[in-house]
């Protein structure tokens, strides 16, 4: 473990927002350049598994560059 608030001045202004989108708040901040993300561990996120093939594109299957 190592002690984060170490960098902490003060003046952070944290986001409340659900990354990971299992219905609790999570937290961004940033602090010395570098941002962080505290998991509330409240909820734990829905896992969906994928049991198909990956689907390949051509480049010529781009729409937006023809």
């Amino acid at each position: 473990m190592f002690d984060y608030t170490d960098i902490l001045k003060g003046d952070e202004e944290p986001s409340i927002v659900d990354i990971d989108g299992d219905r609790d708040e999570d937290v961004l901040y940033l602090a010395d350049g570098k941002l962080y993300f505290k998991e509330n561990r409240k909820n734990t996120p829905t896992v969906n598994f994928v049991s198909g093939p990956p689907l390949i594109l051509a480049a010529s299957d781009n729409d937006f560059f023809s």
